[in-house]
């Protein structure tokens, strides 16, 4: 195929793609959901701010939705975020919203655009998969679409040997389920990457408990404990088909753990399957949350050489293995 052709097909299956997501993101913004999840961690930046309890609202607090068959409380998120989000509370009003939510976007756009120049046809088809989740993430200004760069630079810092600065990646995210990507670097006896994931977790929980006490950090391990499993995580989906089964997403923990740890010299496919284990194990779920899906394509724009130290892999036979470029890249361009 020419180049020139080659490039215009390129060019409009982006626009295609694009295009989809964009119409589920105007159909949410209708709904008038702009920022919503942004919101409600302004909110808790005000509450710390103003010295009032975290997990629950006080008179003058901004109202927040809940879900009574699920959830009473404002926020179900660690401290760590609202902790960041009392500087952002701070600025003039909508400044806060705004860099967030841009950060979130950029976060999400750029690093799917690289999956996209590299791999057009399975990102593009994944993408108009993931059309709906792609979108609400946008919309909502979610922290998870702070994750899609940082779990793509935890898995470009592994390759290139950066095993402390990979660890405080996996650590420094302001919710708990990132954690399970760090038996990755376990299976692949990445100990330089576990100490730095723990230095990581120890300034941010000392951050936290100054900027938001120690009280809410036990008041939240409670809420963990009470809260029900979200209508679209794992359990919640099963409960809505008439399966009881509040054990399922410790079920995925188990065996997604287990694959990482057995199949731990097909270093491309573990990490990926790391990242629908982070996903289908948690028992809170939102709909911008299955968009994290997508990043298990990461491993494979970038797959690992054989001559990276540290990442043992079986030899690459003539006709690839799942890491080689051959295998990734053959039929996957326009």
């Amino acid at each position: 195929m020419k180049p020139m052709r080659r490039t215009l097909l390129l060019v409009a299956w982006a626009v295609l793609v694009a295009g989809v997501v964009f119409v589920f993101d105007r159909i949410i913004a209708g709904r008038g959901f702009e920022a919503f999840d942004a919101e409600t961690y302004l909110a808790a930046g005000e509450r710390l701010n103003a010295g009032h309890a975290l997990y629950a609202l006080a008179p003058g607090d901004r109202p927040i939705l809940t879900n009574p068959a699920f959830y009473t409380y404002p926020l179900l998120s660690p401290p760590p975020i609202a902790v960041l989000w009392r500087a952002l509370a701070a600025l003039p009003a909508g400044w806060g919203i705004g860099l967030w939510w841009l950060a979130c976007i950029g976060s999400v756009v750029a690093t799917l655009g690289v999956v996209f120049r590299r791999l057009p046809v399975l990102a593009g088809l994944s993408v108009l998969l993931f059309a709906p989740f792609v979108a609400w993430e946008l919309e909502s200004g979610n922290v998870d679409g702070l994750f899609f760069a940082g779990i793509a630079a935890t898995w470009l810092l592994a390759l290139r040997r950066r095993d402390v600065a990979a660890g405080v990646c996996v650590m420094a995210g302001i919710k708990l389920w990132p954690v399970v990507l760090l038996l990755w670097f376990v299976g692949q006896s990445r100990w330089r990457a576990v100490a730095g994931a723990t230095i990581a977790l120890l300034v941010v929980g000392l951050l936290s408990v100054a900027g938001a006490g120690l009280p809410a950090h036990f008041e939240y391990l409670g809420i963990a404990r009470e809260t029900a499993a979200s209508p679209l995580s794992l359990p919640g989906m099963l409960q809505a088909a008439g399966l009881n089964l509040p054990w399922a997403n410790y079920l995925v923990l188990v065996l997604g753990a287990a694959l990482v740890l057995v199949l731990r010299d097909r270093v491309e496919l573990t990490f990926a399957v790391a990242i629908p284990t982070m996903i289908l194990g948690s028992p809170v779920v939102n709909i911008n949350t299955y968009a994290l899906m997508l990043i298990g394509l990461v491993p494979f724009v970038w797959p690992a050489n054989a001559r990276v130290d540290g990442l043992e892999r079986r030899p690459a036979r003539n006709h690839g293995t799942i890491g080689s470029a051959s295998a990734v890249d053959e039929g996957l361009t326009i």
